[in-house]
């Protein structure tokens, strides 16, 4: 089923968006030894304000809610989360650049739900977002500390010309220990 589900969000791929919110998520680093490893795809939309031009503006408000959220790893897997980013750039960001930081949760999900809230930090050139943070929260009712290993999301504009809206989708690799 979980395949199903998988392959379903794949194949209507919304077009992505932007990092912030992408908001998903990072776990502080713990004990290497006991690591597992927790794969998360996410799709979904955001805004960002002032917006996005040619003239370097920061960024204020940077916000992301997904619209699905499919997960797996040694930990618990599950769909149905629902994830959110709240930040703000901390460089003057264009269209072709942007840099930031926030706070994502994600909670829900079945049949392991989670509840993770964690710092994450985008970088976004061009249509590629990465993300790198950390925090921690439960997945299936187990306390996990985790670090994201890789973040990779695709970012679309969905306004323009100044771009206040967007779709993200990508996967993020998280790196957990209880």
């Amino acid at each position: 089923m979980l395949s199903t589900v998988i392959s379903t969000v794949r194949r209507h791929k919304l077009a992505l968006a932007a990092a912030a919110a992408a908001p998903l998520f990072v776990l502080a680093a713990g004990p290497a030894s006991a690591a597992s490893t927790e794969t998360v795809h996410v799709v979904g939309h955001g805004n960002i304000g002032p917006g996005l031009s040619t003239t370097p503006t920061f960024q204020t408000s940077v916000t992301f809610a997904s619209d699905a959220v499919v997960y797996t790893g040694q930990v618990g897997h599950g769909a149905g989360a629902s994830c959110n980013f709240s930040g703000a750039s901390s460089i003057a960001e264009t269209l072709q650049q942007g840099q930031g930081s926030g706070t994502v949760t994600c909670t829900g999900g079945s049949p392991d739900a989670i509840s993770l809230s964690a710092n994450v930090n985008y970088a976004r050139t061009g249509g590629t977002v990465t993300l790198s943070g950390g925090g921690s929260g439960t997945i299936g009712g187990k306390a996990e500390t985790c670090t994201i290993t890789a973040g990779v999301f695709h970012f679309q504009p969905t306004s323009a010309p100044t771009v206040t809206s967007y779709r993200l989708e990508g996967d993020t690799a998280l790196s957990c220990n209880p």
